[in-house]
């Protein structure tokens, strides 16, 4: 077994085994990208205890994550805070919000009563017996918080040429988890890992060899992991891009309340736009009329709610990854095809050692080099992917992630502004260029001014960073409007105030990662009433992937305590016993009579006595003392020897 977790977990880092008297089930999906690993913990209800001791669905681990480091994650059988926590860099469904009166203003619209359900019957309770309530027909109620994950570097591509040293990244990220998950749970509590781009690259052989000492290192730890193959894995860009839709749309709430998202044509959901360091992702739903003229290459998305007995949420999705097209690699492309020693994109007056070009900073010289990126021929160009679908604006809106987020905040400061909180951060086109107009056209010194470390800066970048910003910029106009087609119209002039694109770096208070999208698949997958039916999707070449575990292997059932009936009532047994104790005594003493009652009291207080005074020596009949007079020159303030009070420090000490 792999020694984890010699010390003592903090207080503020466990997660709760029950909440509100139901179990918690966990998972922990590793994402392993080019650069570092990053562990995500998420937990929802145990939709098996839940069915087996007759439970209603209200009571469920709140959503909501204040997202503070200080924020101690109760370490009880109470509900996770359901404190509203809407970051200034994130995005909140603002039609989700104030528009059901039933629905709690503190929570996700995940909340909300679900339209197919009856009307007129009433919030289901938790109770025993027979009949048990209707559950409510949503998905699984999802739960992380900040401290459930943690991130190391390097990537694990590294361990190529040294493939057992991967034990020694893995034991870092392990610690963590042990800290956070119960460790009565470790057994019952998968972990999946999936790496991106940077394992794509290595070599089919030694890739597999780093995942197999990754996977079975892991198994030695005592978690659930039933198949390498299937919980260690690179996945596609395409899977990445899915699993961060299906992140999206559960963190905005379209999945568990479509009317609420209505986007007019019967389309509720939301397109991702996802860019790393090395490839790009637009995942979306395309209108009825372009699925059906791209089936073929269009993922099948099954989902199911809570309690049914199918997949009653489908969906056809288009996922597709550009490879190259990431920042990094674009930047990387554009300089090594320059044909000078001089750079348009890089501000005047600014010189990169690492490139060896200077900067002559001219916005529309920059803007043409950098399009010769996206009007490119062949297999993997923006322009000419017969494979993607034609978007519908009319109907399509877009959350921008990751690189998106990235460039646009820090040109429009986006982090410091507090008034686009209760819209999004909508993303607006002439705005967007504006400024990437001032910024590419700005000299380096005057640029670097803004850049000051004192309290009327602008911006808080790295050198390097603050002279790429005119190229990142520039990049994004040309990705999102000449190669997916984005209108270039101001988003806040339209009517119904229908935003094409917003960023984000947190939605509705959480930190987006695709990772998310996994775990919901899994959480999914466990929530529904019938082995009959998988939860899962269809890739474009129509294999079918579970959402949970492969054939043949289930998470293992919980087992319960003997010294309690349920997860959670441990410790309402005690109090309740002690309370019942207290009044019982109390009763007791009053019928005593005040006669017995006295001599009860007084006994108490000979007993505390005792404890409070030193017991002084018996004395016997024949035992006599003597007075005398002090002598002459005696100090008739001190005593014998045998008892001196010593007035300098005022303590009391017998000899």
């Amino acid at each position: 077994m792999v020694a984890l977790n010699k010390h003592k977990p903090a207080k503020d880092l466990r997660a709760p085994i029950s909440t509100n008297g139901t179990l918690n089930d966990y998972i922990v999906v590793i994402d392993a990208g080019s650069r570092g690993s990053r562990a995500y913990i998420y937990g929802w209800p145990s939709y098996q205890y839940i069915k087996d001791n007759h439970l209603g669905m209200n009571k469920r681990m709140d959503y909501e994550d204040k997202q503070q480091e200080d924020t101690p994650i109760e370490q009880t059988e109470q509900e996770f805070s359901d404190e509203d926590s809407k970051s200034e860099t994130g995005l909140t469904a603002s039609s989700d919000s104030g528009s059901d009166s039933n629905s709690d203003a503190n929570s996700d619209s995940d909340s909300d009563s679900d339209s197919d359900s009856d009307s007129e019957s009433k919030e289901p309770t938790d109770q025993h017996g027979d009949n048990p309530p209707v559950l409510q027909r949503r998905l699984p109620t999802i739960v992380t918080k900040s401290k459930w994950n943690k991130k190391i570097k390097p990537g694990i591509a590294t361990y190529a040429e040294s493939p057992e040293k991967v034990s020694e990244h893995i034991d870092k990220l392990l610690t963590r988890i042990s800290e956070v998950i119960p460790k009565s749970e470790h057994f019952r509590t998968p972990i999946f890992l999936h790496a991106t781009a940077g394992m794509r690259l290595v070599e089919t052989e030694k890739r597999e060899e780093i995942l197999q000492y990754a996977c079975a290192h892991v198994q030695k730890s005592g978690f659930f992991i039933p198949d390498c193959q299937s919980h260690f894995n690179v996945i596609d860009g395409d899977v990445e891009g899915l699993y961060a839709w299906l992140s999206t749309n559960y963190l905005m709430g379209s999945f568990n309340n479509p009317e609420l998202h209505d986007h007019g044509k019967g389309h509720s959901s939301y397109g991702v736009l996802d860019m790393g360091g090395a490839s790009t992702q637009i995942a979306f739903e395309p209108n009825s009329t372009e699925s059906s003229l791209h089936k073929d290459q269009l993922f099948s998305v099954n989902l199911a709610t809570t309690g049914s007995q199918k997949t009653d949420l489908n969906y056809t999705v288009s996922s597709t990854s550009f490879l190259g097209y990431g920042m990094f690699e674009a930047h990387e492309k554009y300089l090594e095809n320059l044909d000078a020693d001089t750079d348009a994109c890089f501000p005047n007056g600014y010189h990169s050692k690492s490139h060896n070009v200077s900067g002559s900073g001219n916005y529309t010289e920059c803007y043409n080099q950098v399009s010769q990126l996206v009007d490119c021929e062949g297999e993997g160009c923006l322009l000419t992917n017969s494979s993607l679908p034609a978007i519908d604006f009319d109907v399509n809106k877009f959350v921008g992630v990751s690189g998106y987020w990235d460039a646009i905040s820090n040109i429009l400061q986006i982090k410091k502004s507090k008034d686009l909180m209760s819209y999004g951060n909508a993303y607006s086109y002439e705005t967007f260029a504006a400024e990437t107009l001032k910024i590419c056209n700005m000299p380096w010194k005057e640029l670097d001014k803004l850049n000051n470390k004192d309290k009327n800066r602008v911006y808080d970048l790295k050198d390097d960073e603050l002279a790429e910003l005119c190229f990142k910029s520039t990049y994004l106009l040309n990705i999102l409007h000449r190669g997916l087609g984005l209108p270039e119209v101001d988003s806040s002039l339209v009517e119904s105030n229908f935003t094409h694109l917003q960023v984000a770096e947190k939605i509705n208070g959480l930190e987006f990662s695709w990772t998310l999208g996994r775990a919901l698949l899994y959480a999914s997958s466990e929530s529904i009433d019938t082995s009959d039916v998988k939860v899962g999707y269809n890739n474009p070449s129509g294999q079918f992937v579970n959402g949970g575990e492969v054939d043949g292997f289930t998470r293992p059932k919980y087992q319960m305590n003997n010294s309690f009936s349920k997860p959670g009532s441990k410790g309402n047994y005690l109090a309740s016993m002690l309370m019942f104790m207290t009044i019982g005594l109390l009763i007791l003493f009053f019928f005593l009579g005040r006669q017995r009652r006295r001599k009860l009291v007084d006994r108490l207080k000979e007993r505390i006595n005792q404890f409070r005074y030193k017991k002084l020596p018996n004395l016997n009949e024949g035992d006599s003392f003597e007075l005398f007079d002090l002598e002459d020159g005696q100090d008739d303030t001190a005593g014998p020897e045998e008892f001196i009070i010593d007035s300098d420090d005022e303590d009391l000490r017998i000899t």
